[in-house]
């Protein structure tokens, strides 16, 4: 299954200097940017961890497409790329956050099945603190939104956006089959 993330250019080197990316939230530097996001965080390792019998300190955020409920790969680059330009408004704040750094976008296949425990973008930022309850969410969706991602289900979101994060738990050389430059949106 193919998958696309945004990694510093320091995680590329690490694959390719050891063969392998093991994430670790406690070295984050996003994490120590944005130190409210822990919990957060937390609760998706640890759904990840409980939901795929494992134990990582960390994981990498993914994206794939997605209409309703049927989750899709993004089949190249100029797919990825289309997409994210079109969706613009729900990933602008953190397409900002990479373009001022040394980041690529990196093009992985995975033969592993995982419990990717997949959310709509915008229901994740929506969970990102300080929750605000604005429409369409409702005052009982980060309830309903953290159990889901504690089961690894996804429910339609109340503010579909057609872009899902999946979470993944390392990448190896071999996971990685293209890399990509930034662009701008």
């Amino acid at each position: 299954m193919k998958f696309w993330t945004v990694q510093s250019t320091k995680v590329v080197d690490e694959i390719f200097r050891l063969g392998l990316y093991l994430p670790d939230f406690a070295k984050s530097s996003y994490l120590k940017l944005n130190p409210n996001l822990t919990g957060l965080y937390r609760l998706v390792l640890d759904s990840f961890n409980y939901n795929n019998s494992c134990d990582y300190n960390g994981l990498i955020f993914s994206f794939m497409k997605y209409s309703g409920l049927d989750i899709s790969e993004i089949e190249n680059y100029a797919e990825f790329k289309n997409l994210i330009i079109s969706k613009e408004g729900v990933i602008q704040s953190l397409w900002n956050h990479y373009m001022h750094g040394k980041y690529a976008i990196l093009e992985l296949e995975y033969r592993e099945d995982f419990s990717l425990l997949p959310i709509d973008i915008n229901d994740f930022q929506f969970l990102m603190p300080p929750v605000i309850i604005i429409e369409p969410y409702v005052e009982g969706d980060v309830q309903l939104f953290a159990e889901n991602i504690s089961k690894g289900v996804m429910i339609p979101s109340p503010l579909y956006s057609g872009i899902v994060q999946v979470h993944l738990p390392y990448i190896k050389r071999e996971n990685v089959v293209g890399i990509h430059p930034m662009f701008e949106i």
